[in-house]
């Protein structure tokens, strides 16, 4: 990674969303994982947190920027709000729990539980691949519990 620069950092910014859209902000890099769910609103993401996780067609210039090389991205289920292109909600998710352990568990049970309090105590609308189906249902659980002990 040797020549590559470093984004601005997170703390340079009053909001995610405007450090986002500085650093990817009109590119046609697809935020992914945490950092999609972060975006999204679903997860509180991390202070002093300055890594950024996207999908591309290729690699680009910023060291702490991680591309997910794919062929299309057009294969990915995003969503555009005039700047920033994001993965949605189930394509995060499934993202995640397809490369579990290796992702973030807190972002994910916080941003299940979160979908989950947002959704009346439902998981309803969320579209989980069947794959990805037994290891959902063990998160699931601890997302309820996530958000029962955020009540307590």
């Amino acid at each position: 990674m040797s020549g590559l620069l470093e984004t601005m950092p997170r703390s340079n910014f009053t909001s995610r969303y405007e450090w986002y859209d500085t650093v990817i902000g009109g590119s046609s890099l697809i935020l992914r994982g945490r950092s999609a769910l972060e975006y999204l609103g679903y997860f509180s993401g991390y202070r002093n947190y300055n890594e950024i996780e996207v999908y591309a067609l290729e690699n680009g210039r910023y060291a702490n920027v991680y591309y997910k090389i794919v062929n299309n991205l057009s294969d990915i289920e995003h969503v555009n709000d005039g700047r920033v292109l994001c993965s949605t909600f189930s394509q995060a998710i499934n993202d995640m729990l397809n490369t579990y352990p290796y992702e973030d568990e807190q972002a994910l049970v916080e941003a299940l539980s979160d979908y989950y309090f947002r959704n009346n105590s439902s998981f309803e609308g969320l579209n989980i691949h069947p794959a990805n189906q037994p290891l959902f249902e063990t998160m699931k659980n601890w997302a309820i519990e996530y958000y029962d002990e955020a009540l307590a």
